[in-house]
């Protein structure tokens, strides 16, 4: 159970952007911690700020505190937290910009981290509706898929599979299409949550 763990959370580092632990490594090595993961609002509605991924070189847990002012709002709070983890806190915020300072520590080793966001609000011209999802048929390309859409919507691939994840109106509502050979053959609508 362990190495699953320890499995995981070198993959949710690796998707963050950050090599993953590397055994034996110097346990007085800063903390590393990253990019705050925005989720924009639906009209009208509050959007949300996920807690960013901070790890420790050496493999140990890390100690981590994050304060979120608001820059355009009186929002304020402070997170205190343990792990390597993001989504820890996941508060839902108006429409505008945010700092978080956090700090991590690794033993006696601490770093720093300031930045600003931006929470916006969802277009109908980024988005995909329910009925533009509908339309969207096996075997077609991704550009024919972009232009019943309206936009590209993000993605990865692996091994001549592609996924292309589209956003919903509806608060941390995602869709995806799996593309093979540069052709559609699946789609999932709502594997996001509300």
């Amino acid at each position: 159970m362990a190495r699953l763990v320890a499995v995981l959370c070198s993959a949710l580092l690796l998707i963050a952007g950050f090599d993953a632990p590397v055994a034996g490594a110097s346990a007085s090595a800063k903390p590393q911690i990253g990019d705050t993961r925005v989720e924009r609002a639906p009209i009208g509605k509050k959007g949300g700020l996920m807690n960013p991924v901070v790890w420790c070189p050496s493999g140990q847990e890390p100690r981590i505190r994050t304060e979120v002012t608001g820059l355009d709002t009186d929002f304020h709070v402070v997170w205190r937290y343990r792990g390597t983890l993001p989504g820890m806190f996941f508060p839902r915020v108006a429409v505008g910009r945010y700092e978080l300072a956090t700090k991590a520590r690794c033993g006696r080793r601490t770093a720093t981290r300031v930045e600003t966001v931006r929470v916006k609000e969802k277009t109908h011209a980024t988005t995909v509706t329910r009925s533009e999802f509908k339309r969207i048929k096996r075997g077609m390309t991704r550009s024919q898929v972009t232009r019943i859409i309206g936009y590209d919507g993000w993605g990865t691939s692996y091994a001549g599979t592609m996924w292309r994840t589209y956003e919903m109106m509806a608060f941390w509502g995602l869709s995806t299409v799996e593309f093979r050979d540069r052709r559609v053959v699946r789609k999932f609508w709502k594997v996001g949550h509300d």
